[in-house]
């Protein structure tokens, strides 16, 4: 909170340690750090009870007192904390010293482990007792002359953690619900594409029917890109009808309970997420609604305008529509990545690397460039920055850039689909006479019949094939296409997002270098930290680790971000105390800063 602390801090820690030694269970801890801080910040903790029956209800009541919200609540110093533990034991007739500890702590030893070390009493004499640890020889004469017998022996009893009451319990997490209204269809046709869409960029459908098709992203493994996802999946989905009733798509976020199986429980909570999502879907045909709440998630990387200042009016009573123009967003487009990460800042080193790879590819190696990095440490920006350094510099070298979706493993040839997307200049969800534009530029490019036609089907369009294997088609179809692009130029080929990537994808670029060691290609794999690929094992190969920023650049972004000339330092303390140099999370602490008025720039 930014506070002032003392020692009562300590004390709420050693509560947390408490609580796990008595449950088993971490009371914070959660897939991301944003998460675990939130609950810490709340103090929102399980009960005790409900992970382990049978603790007293005393010792709940101390617990309770060292984890108190405030810190006038808990004890005042350990002192106090020892005296209250010490009165409980006491009222619970058991008294255990260090042997005792040592004595349990030895049925966890491996056999070769268990040799006994000899420590000294008071008096000089050596006593077999077992101790965890060897005395330091230092201290051996200075050993305490106090020992607190056991009044019984510690039975070693099997864990009572209720593991099926602790998964039940798992935890309250944002997430995106997207609603797609599907108005005046009487078969499955137009849902079950919506819902294919849907599964591709990870979301979960909840129900489906002929008119609606409602679903839920953020359940899995927690990334801070479910609303966007969701946001893209929307569009994408809109973007694939072409009927006389266009359909509409709703967004909404808020707060659930996630089991630890990863699905949201069917509560009253999911069930107002999803209402709430289902009304902005009918705000407007053709279009997809955001609630405010959604909006200020991603409203860097789309552009919105609100319902009431939009051509045409949204469909009111008639449409059952609940929500207001006032709180409702319409989202517009994409912003272009200019607009969406703004400048730029450091990473000199990365970009000389990345500089040195497709130095390589202009010297006739065909190579391998993986970036990792944890998420939003910067590794699409210093992709984009790459492409337009190379587009501003004039130099002749050609960059494609595409996204692996999140579902990718389990779709194959999904990297090389989503490749051909960008290399074809269509947009996932453009109509099939739209797709059928880029016929001339394959044949140009040298692709066989059965090649056109497997790319064809890959963008979205209804071609029949020519016979023959559609995937060996599919990546000969790739290989040509690489082949002939780089016969006049260098080119370089990025995948972001590459953990995504499915085997197949892998396979055929595998092919690729092969058949083509000689070829002035790059391709470039962007994916979360230890992520790793079969393309590894090349010796063309060559791996960056996306790290914080340097202690210089950091200031130099929250300078640029804030729109000032200089930051003061009590201010970039304060940052980088809180975020360190992780650019995303400096973006974060600004953002709340500014929203709270914390920080104003005068001039």
């Amino acid at each position: 909170s930014g506070e002032n602390v003392d020692a009562r801090s300590d004390l709420f820690s050693l509560g947390t340690v408490l609580y796990e030694m008595l449950t088993g269970v971490n009371p914070f801890s959660a897939p991301t750090s944003f998460e675990t801080l939130r609950r810490v910040v709340a103090v929102e903790v399980p009960p005790v009870q409900l992970l382990r029956e049978g603790v007293p209800s005393e010792l709940i009541t101390l617990l309770a007192t060292a984890m108190a919200p405030k810190p006038e609540g808990r004890f005042q110093d350990a002192g106090r904390m020892y005296e209250a533990l010490l009165a409980f034991l006491y009222a619970q007739g058991r008294r255990f010293s260090a042997h005792d500890l040592a004595d349990f702590l030895q049925r966890f030893r491996e056999p070769e482990a268990a040799s006994p070390s000899v420590v000294l009493d008071a008096d000089g004499a050596p006593a077999h007792e077992r101790t965890p640890a060897l005395v330091p020889a230092s201290r051996k004469g200075h050993a305490s002359s106090q020992r607190i017998l056991a009044t019984s022996p510690i039975a070693l009893t099997p864990p009572v953690v209720d593991v099926e009451r602790a998964v039940e319990l798992g935890e309250r997490r944002e997430v995106t619900a997207l609603a797609i209204e599907l108005p005046g269809r009487d078969d499955d046709v137009f849902a079950d594409r919506a819902a294919r869409t849907i599964a591709r960029y990870g979301g979960r459908v909840l129900s489906k029917d002929p008119e609606q098709v409602t679903a839920l992203f953020g359940e899995g493994e927690p990334d801070g890109r479910d609303t966007e996802l969701a946001t893209r999946c929307a569009l994408v989905v809109l973007r694939s009808f072409s009927t006389d009733r266009l359909p509409g798509a709703g967004l909404h976020v808020g707060r659930v309970h996630v089991a630890s199986d990863g699905r949201a429980t069917d509560d009253e909570k999911l069930a107002s997420l999803v209402a709430t999502a289902r009304d902005l879907a009918r705000a407007r045909e053709g279009m997809c609604a955001a609630s405010v709440t959604a909006m200020r998630q991603v409203r860097s990387l789309f552009v919105f305008e609100p319902l009431s200042d939009a051509p045409g009016g949204s469909r009111g009573a008639e449409g059952g529509t609940r929500t207001s123009p006032s709180t409702t967003m319409l989202v517009r487009e994409v912003r272009a990545p200019s607009e969406a990460f703004g400048r730029f800042v450091g990473r000199k080193e990365e970009l000389r690397s990345v500089g040195e790879m497709l130095a390589s590819a202009t010297r006739r190696v065909a190579s391998v460039l993986t970036l990792r990095g944890d998420h939003g440490i910067g590794k699409t920006r210093l992709l984009l920055e790459v492409e337009r350094r190379l587009r501003k510099g004039g130099y002749n070298v050609g960059w494609h850039a595409a996204a692996c979706v999140p579902r990718g493993p389990e779709l194959p040839l999904s990297g090389i689909q989503a490749m051909l997307l960008t290399l074809c200049g269509v947009a996932e969800g453009d109509s099939e006479p739209r797709i059928r534009q880029v016929i001339p530029r394959l044949r140009a490019l040298g692709l066989q019949d059965d090649e056109v036609a497997a790319v064809l089907a890959s963008l979205g369009a209804s071609a029949a094939s020519s016979g023959g294997n559609v995937r060996v088609s599919l990546g000969n179809a790739f290989r040509r296409m690489v082949q002939r692009l780089c016969e006049d130029r260098p080119y370089a080929f990025s995948w972001d997002a590459a953990h995504a990537m499915d085997a197949e994808s892998f396979a055929v670029l595998d092919g690729t270098l092969a058949r083509l060691p000689h070829t002035r290609v790059l391709f470039v794999l962007a994916g979360r930290a230890g992520f790793s690929h079969p393309l590894e094992k090349l010796g063309v190969h060559g791996a960056l680790d996306v790290v914080d920023l340097e202690p210089d650049d950091a200031e130099k972004l929250v300078s640029v971000r804030l729109g000032a000339a200089r930051v003061p330092p009590e201010l970039m303390r304060f940052v980088r105390d809180r975020a360190g140099g992780h650019p995303q999370m400096i973006e974060e602490v600004l953002k709340g800063l500014l929203e709270g008025r914390a920080v104003t720039v005068a001039d």
